[in-house]
């Protein structure tokens, strides 16, 4: 048998996996390894679909902690069950923030099923699992064994009674308040209840049925307003043979490889209700929705089709995040002028609901020095336009006050819009000089956006980002760095910038044996006004219990988003839960 094991830390206990459903096998292969001196080798038994064994032993690696270039090295294992073949992927990680990057990490690497933050008894998983004497790392196993079919008659019975699919489970609770009484316009605080809920049921061994519940509740402090949401995220029917996949259902689409100000992210419905606050975990929604994927070796295909597309969630106009402020008379992307001031305070706000299909075609490579995507679009703005109504600005250009032209006209005043555009990218990831260096390329020819008379028009758009992640800097920690740039081809006067670059910071560090994590993660603007400053800090120690306290700092011209949420500072303390 060959194994290979991801790098390090000396002497520390690792996993390497043999599998088999022949204990005969097995036990042999026990023998031989210790023999070749594993003295602290250990034999489990478990359960995917039927029973296989791993082994556990101490092995000795040369090379740096969490060393995510290791998962350049993942290879196809194939677990052959009769006709049935499966992927299988297993990492261990220390902590539940890291199996989300070496997840993210993963997938660029082509491994398209993958979901999820722990997964028990199925053919596609990677577990969770704490080192208390360790440092903290990312370790990465692969096998070649290869699986023969067998004959029932040959098993052993089974001694195990494991569930064939497990429950998974996030539940959070969040406390959000301003963090001084300047945020005039806004509740002083909300409390927040967010539970995901899926569970995967194997139906044969071409198809899986999943089912997913999300559930959120945001209360209002000083009011008795609530609001809340639910969808069946997660919840899909999949075909899958040999090279393809076919699936139908409720799923969150989050292409690209950039977490920050990608202009991928407009395909699927984005969760926008807490800002820019919101973590790119849970930017995504889930959108009923067709999907076909093709494996056909380095190359893969994606196409997805979204039959009726929804605009993306904000927060509602009395919510700590809303993107209108009725006090002060402000929406974000507009001027703070004297009649518009007047509108936002006294009308009312409905949403679009076009109802139009979003699709997306994705044709990626995964090649020995660089990962490439290319990619076609079709889908809504990421941030909606507030617009106000054409026959109330002509009312009032007749002569009417405000007021009066909000009464004299039967509808909203404002409608949040996200016209629909069609936008090809391309964005690829390569491992250089110790850091993994990305790059997204966009062309939109008719982006939709805001003229001074508040009319929709169409304008070319060019978009670039360029992002570069650093590992274990001395006394640094993790750093990420991106850097942006947008700019549309337009002559006449607008209601947004024609032509902006941005610079975004992510920097994390482990303390105290691994319990305490320090993280600020920031955006700035280049030439401009406009700054976000978010500083957060979590306690590990009860992982998959995590506490985080967080803040939100903001600065910036009217017009941009740090002006717009100016002197509306905000303190977060949250408790996340994962079964």
């Amino acid at each position: 048998m060959v194994f290979w094991s991801a790098p390090g830390v000396a002497n520390e206990e690792t996993k390497i996996l043999f599998q088999s459903f022949n204990k005969l096998k097995a036990t042999a292969a026990l023998r031989r390894l210790k023999d070749q001196g594993h003295s602290a080798v250990s034999l489990r038994k478990k359960r995917v679909e039927k029973q296989f064994y791993e082994f556990r032993f101490l092995t000795v690696s040369q090379v740096r902690s969490r060393d995510l270039s290791a998962l350049r090295q993942l290879s196809v294992t194939r677990v052959t069950t009769g006709k049935e073949t499966s992927q299988v992927l297993v990492t261990h990680v220390t902590t539940v923030r890291d199996a989300n990057k070496v997840l993210q990490r993963a997938k660029l690497l082509g491994w398209k099923k993958l979901s999820g933050e722990k997964k028990r008894a199925r053919l596609l998983f990677y577990s969770v699992v704490e080192r208390k004497r360790a440092a903290p790392q990312v370790l990465v196993f692969d096998t070649v064994a290869e699986m023969p079919t067998e004959d029932p008659s040959d098993q052993e019975p089974e001694s195990i009674d494991e569930e064939r699919g497990g429950i998974d489970a996030t539940v959070i609770l969040r406390r959000e308040g301003l963090a001084s009484e300047k945020g005039l316009g806004r509740p002083p605080g909300q409390g927040s209840l967010w539970i995901d809920v899926e569970r995967n049921f194997k139906l044969n061994p071409k198809y899986e049925f999943r089912l997913g519940v999300h559930y959120d509740l945001d209360a209002l402090e000083g009011t008795k307003d609530d609001y809340q949401y639910t969808d069946l995220a997660g919840s899909l029917l999949q075909y899958k043979d040999k090279n393809s996949t076919f699936t139908v259902g409720v799923e969150k689409i989050q292409w690209g490889r950039l977490e920050e100000n990608s202009s991928l992210l407009r395909l699927g419905r984005l969760d926008w209700r807490r800002g820019p606050a919101q973590s790119y975990e849970f930017l995504k929604r889930g959108d009923p929705l067709l999907r076909y994927q093709r494996f056909m070796g380095k190359w893969s295909l994606d196409v997805v089709t979204i039959p009726r597309a929804r605009l993306p969630l904000v927060a509602k106009e009395n919510q700590l995040w809303s993107i209108v402020d009725r006090f002060n008379g402000r929406a974000l992307g507009l001027s703070k002028e004297p009649i518009l001031s007047q509108l936002i305070q006294l009308g009312s706000i409905s949403e679009e609901h076009p109802h139009k299909p979003a699709t997306g075609i994705l044709l990626e490579r995964v090649g020995e020095n660089l990962d490439l995507g290319l990619y076609v679009v079709r889908a809504p703005r990421i941030v909606p336009f507030v617009i106000p109504n054409k026959e109330v600005l002509a009312r009032i250009a007749l002569g009417q006050t405000p007021a009066a032209a909000i009464a004299s006209v039967a509808g909203p005043t404002f409608v949040e819009s996200s016209p629909q555009s069609t936008m090809v990218a391309m964005d690829g990831s390569a491992e250089l000089l110790g850091g993994v260096w990305m790059f997204e390329l966009s062309q939109d020819p008719s982006y939709p956006v805001l003229n001074n008379s508040l009319e929709v028009i169409e304008r070319r758009r060019l978009g670039w980002r360029l992002g570069l992640e650093l590992s274990d800097l001395p006394w640094l920690g993790q750093l990420a760095l991106r850097l942006s740039g947008d700019k549309l081809d337009v002559d006449e006067p607008i209601t947004e910038l024609k032509e902006f670059y941005d610079l975004g910071v992510r920097w994390w560090r482990r303390y105290a044996a691994d319990k305490w994590e320090l993280s600020v993660r920031s955006l700035f603007a280049l030439g401009r006004h406009n700054t976000y400053i978010n500083p957060q800090i979590q306690y590990l120690g009860w992982e998959p219990q995590v506490i985080s306290l967080e803040y939100h700092y903001f600065s910036g011209a009217e017009r941009e988003l740090g002006g717009f949420y100016h002197k509306k500072d905000v303190v977060s303390v949250a408790l996340r839960a994962s079964f």
